[in-house]
């Protein structure tokens, strides 16, 4: 479900199920994050792009312990641009696949 609008009360009790363990240990909360090939994204472009990086902002913010806006800059430290919005496609999908890297090993931030 992407929103709780509709949700059943048994969707809602598993919910709340799956939360409890991610507290219990937060290694098993799933990224939620698919992998993604540099072919898959080559299919991608502009604001599909960003649109897709903004999806491992939060997760990294969590992973590191870091705040959002400090991870939202390393990434445009990454791309070597002030802001997204001047990153070529290429910029784009070279970041988001060192998103996913930092994503499955947080230690190499």
């Amino acid at each position: 479900m992407k929103t709780r609008k509709g949700i059943s009360l048994a969707q809602l009790g598993a919910a709340l199920t799956h939360v409890e363990q991610w507290i219990e240990d937060p290694a098993s909360m799933p990224a939620g994050r698919p992998a993604h090939r540099s072919t898959d994204l080559d299919q991608l472009n502009g604001s599909e792009l960003r649109k897709l990086l903004t999806t491992y902002v939060g997760p990294l913010a969590k992973a590191l312990h870091a705040d959002i806006p400090k991870v939202q800059q390393r990434l445009n430290d990454w791309m070597d641009v002030p802001s997204r919005a001047e990153a070529t496609d290429e910029q784009l999908r070279d970041v988001i696949l060192q998103a996913a890297a930092w994503l499955a090993d947080p230690a190499a931030y």
